[in-house]
């Protein structure tokens, strides 16, 4: 059985406060590539969804970030920090 690839669209809301929030420089494309490997892990185990087909993704242990499954993939809608970073 193989594994089913899964499109990632990241908003430019998302992308916007990805930039502010996170304070980590990245290409967006690299970005995908860390979602792809996140969203992977947390389907394995069994990531929780809403009736509107949306859930969090915990990209760091501060930061996380919404997705919605829609037709066309997971779209990234937002980054929420939950905490201030740890400096160092």
């Amino acid at each position: 059985m193989k594994q089913r690839h899964h499109e990632i669209i990241i908003s430019d809301h998302a992308w916007q406060r990805w930039q502010e929030r996170s304070g980590i420089e990245i290409k967006r494309t690299k970005l995908i590539n860390v979602l792809t490997g996140k969203l992977n892990g947390a389907l394995a185990v069994g990531l929780v969804l809403d009736h509107t087909s949306a859930g969090w993704l915990e990209v760091t242990p501060w930061l996380w970030a919404t997705v919605r499954l829609t037709n066309m993939g997971w779209l990234v809608a937002t980054f929420t920090a939950w905490e201030e970073r740890e400096a160092g």
